[in-house]
């Protein structure tokens, strides 16, 4: 019987739990015996978890140690179960990466590393790190698009891009639960059925684009719209947002939760706003899109290559020009104005998806060589 471990140092604590658990039984339905390794747990036949990586700890030092002391219990419950591969998530290419990837490796697993960022967004990041780890620590790599890969290209050698694959990001379809339905979860906020909510959701960090949105959503000045902001910044501060807010004088406009967003509130935003935006400047792949549309959620996204595999402008969603506050300005009009079209958008992105992006033919890629 063959055996994979899955280890997940983020899982619940930024919305990979699903991911993770969805690769999981994808797995376990060719037969595949899984350990998987984060901070949740799921109950299914096939899949062993362990909670060795901790939620979310403000302490540096704390943060340090547990990072590193998961993956060292990780490596060693995966060979102790019988694993001799893993699959791994990568979001950036610092020392802590390196060494967390050299534990796995000198505990004798081969190791799938799933590259998120091709380019991290920390400054922690180093080039040269990333060639030791996709060159000499990692037996296979997978992106989740061709923009990946052609980015990937122009960062490593012959031989790398030879051993990845385009595995796709899976959709969220079976996440949203009947209830609370979206009139419940507008009570439950405290929503007014009379007026459209726009959402952005997610970590706020200068690369997603909010500044814009706040430019684009004060232009568009509209009487009945409201702008909800769900989300903790990262290594940013919300100040300079605010600020903006106060100079474009929409403060009545706005609903702030400026803070980590638990899966069930997550859940209520997702179902009581109208339109979901997007306006980032840089995405490799972005989770909240597949999770919008899984949740059938019209959106408006910039015209990111990773943002068109999705969504196509004017069948299942609308797309802006990546960076210009005036498009993305017009497109927030129309889609106050035409909400039957926008529905019909949402329930178009889902359908697709479903067939485009299953977990089970996902998972399949992983298995074969």
């Amino acid at each position: 019987m063959r055996k994979i471990a899955i280890i997940d140092h983020v899982g619940a604590k930024a919305g990979l739990d699903y991911y993770s658990s969805s690769l999981a039984m994808g797995m376990v339905s060719y037969g595949v015996n899984v350990i998987l390794i984060s901070n949740f747990s799921i109950k299914q036949a096939g899949i062993k978890c362990f909670s060795y990586f901790g939620l979310h700890q403000n302490n540096v030092f704390k943060k340090a140690f547990n990072f590193y002391n998961g993956f060292l219990f990780a490596g060693i419950r995966s060979r102790y179960e019988g694993a001799k591969e893993a699959v791994i998530h990568l979001f950036s290419f610092g020392y802590k990466d390196l060494i967390a990837v050299l534990i796995l490796k000198l505990l004798g697993l081969k190791l799938h590393a799933i590259v998120h960022d091709v380019e991290g967004f920390e400054e922690s990041d180093k080039p040269w790190i990333q060639k030791i780890i996709l060159g000499k620590l990692i037996q296979k790599l997978s992106v989740h698009n061709q923009f990946s890969k052609d980015v990937l290209s122009t960062k490593v050698s012959k031989k790398v891009l030879e051993k990845t694959k385009i595995l796709k990001h899976g959709h969220f379809h079976a996440l949203p639960s009947p209830h609370p339905n979206r009139e419940e979860a507008r009570n439950l906020l405290g929503f007014d059925e009379e007026k459209t909510y726009f959402l952005f959701f997610g970590q706020i960090k200068q690369v997603k684009g909010l500044d814009l949105l706040i430019e684009a959503f004060a232009a568009a000045n509209l009487e009945n719209a409201i702008l909800v902001i769900a989300g903790k910044p990262w290594k940013a501060d919300y100040e300079m947002y605010a600020e903006m807010i106060r100079q474009k004088n929409i403060q009545s406009k706005i609903l702030g939760f400026i803070r980590f967003i638990e899966d069930d509130e997550r859940d209520l935003f997702f179902k009581a706003c109208d339109v979901l935006v997007l306006p980032y400047r840089k995405i490799y792949q972005s989770g909240v899109l597949l999770m919008a549309t899984s949740y059938r959620i019209p959106v408006i996204v910039s015209n990111l290559s990773p943002n068109l595999d999705i969504i196509e402008d004017g069948k299942s969603g609308l797309v802006f020009e990546s960076g210009n506050a005036v498009s993305l300005k017009e497109k927030i009009i129309w889609a106050n104005q035409n909400k039957d079209e926008m529905e019909e958008y949402a329930d178009d992105a889902w359908a697709s998806l479903a067939k485009s992006h299953d977990w089970k033919k996902i998972a399949r890629g992983y298995l074969v060589e």
